[in-house]
């Protein structure tokens, strides 16, 4: 990907997310990267490890927040990493799942069981 993007003569900067911080300010949003402060960016690329979801959405909440395009929205990625909401989203549009309960109290469990059909076997 390096090559191809510098053949068409465009810059490739890779940073790691967990060395971002911002400032979230009105109307002002700034990010800075090791000291220094992070402008000009047209577009990011996001690369977001599961186990740094939190702070690397974060980060591209401010890229977007700054006016750069992102390749992957953050809204779409957050969704991604979130089993419950990703299948309420296909069950919202009719895609066909396997029967799927939730609850959060486990002294439900009898209930939610009833709502599946049936206990696992």
């Amino acid at each position: 990907m390096k090559i191809a993007m510098m053949a068409r003569g465009h810059e490739l900067h890779i940073i790691n997310t967990l060395r971002c911080y911002m400032n979230i300010a009105s109307r002002r949003p700034e990010m800075y990267y090791n000291g220094e402060k992070l402008e000009g960016f047209d577009a990011v690329i996001p690369r977001i490890g599961a186990s740094v979801t939190f702070h690397g959405l974060a980060v591209l909440r401010q890229f977007e927040m700054m006016g750069v395009y992102p390749h992957n929205e953050s809204v779409a990625i957050g969704r991604s990493r979130d089993k419950l909401r990703s299948m309420q989203l296909l069950a919202r549009d009719g895609v066909g799942l396997p029967v799927t309960t939730f609850a959060h109290d486990p002294k439900q469990t009898d209930e939610v069981l009833e709502l599946a059909g049936a206990r696992p076997s």
